[in-house]
């Protein structure tokens, strides 16, 4: 037997457990939709929005996402990848264009970070950064990050700026983030002291 598929049995099988402890028991509903973990009916949904937004289309296991919907569909999905190295990454945050503007990527994220008791990456476009500085997210450098963050960040450098020279325009640079939940923690705790 490989070694390979069993590792991802029980990566797979971790994800399910941590996604399961983000939403425990019922779904938390907000003004029109519900943010819940996302069931296996929800997988073709979930692959749709992600390749249509030409975020990266591999590993959309639906065990791993916390997804937004209405009575329409899905409005918006994130997961975190757990790799064969435990290093997690938040990935692919999508919104349906139609849904935008009413802060479903916000609460999918905060659904999805609050109980990850440990550090967690992400690679987005570098003019994007900031926006996630509020999860306590910061910029890294590349040779810092773990070995399957910087492949996702290279394979995501090279395909994408392909993708983009072919379809005549500029490639997005992007940026490896990390998020301490720790340090996200005692920064709040040193703030709250002085005020």
């Amino acid at each position: 037997m490989c070694a390979i598929p069993v590792a991802i049995t029980i990566v797979s099988q971790v994800v399910s457990r941590m996604v399961a402890s983000v939403l425990p028991g019922e779904a938390v509903r907000e003004s029109a939709f519900t943010i819940r973990r996302a069931t296996e009916p929800d997988q073709s949904a979930i692959a749709a929005l992600v390749r249509g937004e030409r975020l990266n289309p591999v590993d959309l296991d639906w065990r791993r996402f916390v997804v937004a919907a209405d009575p329409t569909g899905l409005l918006g999905a994130v997961q975190i990848r757990l790799h064969a190295d435990h290093s997690r990454e938040l990935g692919s945050l999508v919104v349906r264009e139609d849904a935008r503007g009413r802060g479903l990527a916000s609460r999918l994220l905060d659904a999805l970070l609050a109980p990850v008791p440990t550090r967690v990456f992400m690679i987005t476009g570098a003019s994007f950064m900031a926006h996630y500085e509020r999860w306590g997210f910061r910029p890294i450098a590349t040779g810092l990050a773990p070995a399957p963050i910087r492949r996702n960040y290279y394979l995501g450098q090279i395909l994408g700026g392909a993708l983009s020279l072919l379809s005549a325009r500029r490639p997005r640079r992007l940026a490896i983030l990390q998020r301490h939940p720790q340090r996200l923690r005692d920064a709040k705790s040193f703030a709250l002291a002085f005020r």
